[in-house]
């Protein structure tokens, strides 16, 4: 780019460089100087130097820069000029010269430019929070930052955390062992961390710390490690409240709903949330037995589903001392009741595939 820059503006200078009459009085006058940066003394390359005749502004010749910062004009004519230097980014800069007749070397020595303001003015930093973050004592996964979790739960942000793994009963392990603790903003909690999370809205955590390697602080003794939950804080005053409702349907329906709300003034915060879970789950089972034996052959089918109501809830109170001291309470309740059926239908033949004995097993 710096190449193709300097030979446009070596092209333009090196036309302008002969433009002046033929036939004019010159002299073997010589014009040096080095152009910088006012701010960090730097030398700016390929700054643009003309000469221009006092008289009526008109352009006489000019050159650029190298990297150094110095140029050179040559071979000028008798008369009174000016010279203009400038570069991209920079205000322009006008300085007038000592009369060229006998004087036949000027050394302008260091011209300064400094920053237009108005690009200064157009200078915007911005910088993006990564969904994934790398400390020394921990790694960070940014759960408002991942698109894939917002409108779920948080068993669905959890399941998106690298080296964390969820099965269909919602047991986390992380790195293959389920021996690990689970805190929400860095304290234990008072029911399972499956049903938490369940009735925890993806949009309502900011991030989960894991914590592979924890000190003392955490109490690590027999754990695997710690994963974190930080939900997402709101610093204003006044009342906020959020609801949340999910309908899905596999075998039989499911439906996870919760209510929150928060009220904070000054260094006080109170803070509510009920959630209601309830949803049926089904299974099936076939087995068949061949026996070599010429007695009877077995074969059983069976069905069953699992219904699990629960209703959680929880209030507490925060008092911010200072930035870095909460002092908090809390009060969680919790209610469930479930039922679980299974029918098993078993079959005997012989080896005829004739019937034999049939039977048909319920439980609750």
């Amino acid at each position: 780019m710096k190449r193709l820059v300097f030979f446009w503006v070596f092209t333009l200078v090196s036309i302008l460089g002969f433009s002046s009459k033929p036939g004019a009085p010159i002299l073997d006058a010589k014009i040096v100087g080095i152009v910088k940066d006012y701010n960090n003394k730097k030398p700016i390359e390929f700054a643009t130097v003309s000469l221009h005749k006092r008289s009526d502004k008109s352009l006489v010749t000019g050159s650029v820069a190298d990297a150094s910062g110095r140029f050179e004009l040559r071979k000028i004519e008798a008369g009174s000029y000016y010279i203009r230097i400038g570069f991209i980014g920079y205000t322009d800069r006008e300085i007038d010269l000592p009369s060229i007749e006998k004087q036949r070397f000027i050394d302008l020595g260091i011209l300064e430019l400094k920053i237009s303001a108005q690009n200064l003015e157009a200078i915007e930093i911005q910088g993006e929070q990564k969904i994934m973050e790398t400390h020394i004592d921990k790694k960070v996964f940014n759960v408002s930052k991942d698109p894939t979790s917002q409108g779920g739960t948080g068993v669905d942000a959890m399941r998106n955390v690298p080296g964390v793994e969820v099965d269909v009963d919602g047991n986390i392990s992380l790195r293959g062992d389920q021996n690990v603790r689970i805190l929400v903003d860095g304290r234990p909690i008072s029911i399972p961390a499956n049903q938490f999370l369940e009735q925890t809205p993806a949009n309502s955590i900011e991030k989960i710390e894991i914590v592979t390697n924890p000190s003392a602080k955490y109490d690590p003794e027999g754990t695997t490690g710690i994963l974190n939950i930080i939900l997402k804080k709101e610093k204003r005053g006044g009342l906020f409240g959020s609801a949340n409702a999910s309908i899905g349907y596999g075998w039989y329906p499911k439906s996870n709903n919760s209510v929150s709300a928060n009220y904070r003034s000054g260094k006080w915060s109170l803070q509510g949330n009920v959630g209601i879970n309830s949803g049926e789950y089904g299974s099936r089972s076939t087995q068949d037995t061949d026996y070599q034996d010429d007695t009877d052959d077995f074969h059983s089918e069976g069905e069953g589903s699992r219904l699990m109501n629960s209703v959680n809830a929880k209030f507490g109170v925060d008092y911010f001392a200072t930035d870095n001291d909460i002092v908090y309470g809390s009060i969680s309740m919790r209610g469930a009741d479930g039922d679980m059926r299974n029918t098993l239908e078993s079959d005997f033949t012989d080896f005829n595939g004739n019937p034999n004995t049939n039977s048909i097993r319920t439980t609750k």
